[in-house]
């Protein structure tokens, strides 16, 4: 299996040489995607322009069910770019010019627990690049001012560290 995000024409997925393309018609809150990752239950979750989708595939039907991630205030109203799932199940979700979410998914879906960074708790840049996890599981983040850790709270400064 093979899922590409499009930049105007939704999703496609490969499966044993068939081509399906999910759009707005299928429920995708835009068809500009930014990324996309799979999660524990099988699920995939879409970054789309304006906000989350989450796809269950049913592979026994063939049939594609897209809901739309609403957790209010933060959700569906922003343009996600990035997501990351890291070993403790957080989801990383970098949200252009804004800053990043982190929610973890283990929590019930009544009381999920959801944390922004940004300049105001120690990030150095709205612009992100990528969000990586390191070998022990400190998550990363890059921009274009360095790099923060923020799941430890601590931030260190591309000009803080000898190189």
């Amino acid at each position: 299996d093979l899922w590409f995000v499009t930049q105007g024409q939704g999703l496609f997925h490969l499966n044993k040489n068939v081509i399906t393309n999910v759009t707005t018609k299928d429920g995708l809150l835009s068809n500009q995607l930014f990324d996309i990752i799979q999660l524990p239950d099988s699920s995939y979750w879409i970054g789309t322009l304006n906000g989350i989708n989450i796809l269950r595939y049913n592979q026994h039907q063939k049939t594609y069910k897209c809901e739309v991630l609403e957790l209010k205030p933060f959700f569906p109203d922003i343009s996600v770019h990035s997501l990351f799932l890291d070993s403790r199940n957080d989801i990383w979700i970098k949200a252009e010019d804004t800053g990043i979410y982190r929610l973890n998914i283990n929590r019930s879906t009544d009381n999920h627990d959801i944390t922004f960074y940004d300049h105001s708790n120690g990030f150095t840049s709205k612009e992100i690049g990528n969000i990586i996890e390191d070998y022990i599981g400190n998550v990363i983040c890059h921009h274009l001012k360095g790099c923060n850790f923020p799941f430890r709270y601590v931030f260190l400064h591309m000009e803080e560290i000898a190189v």
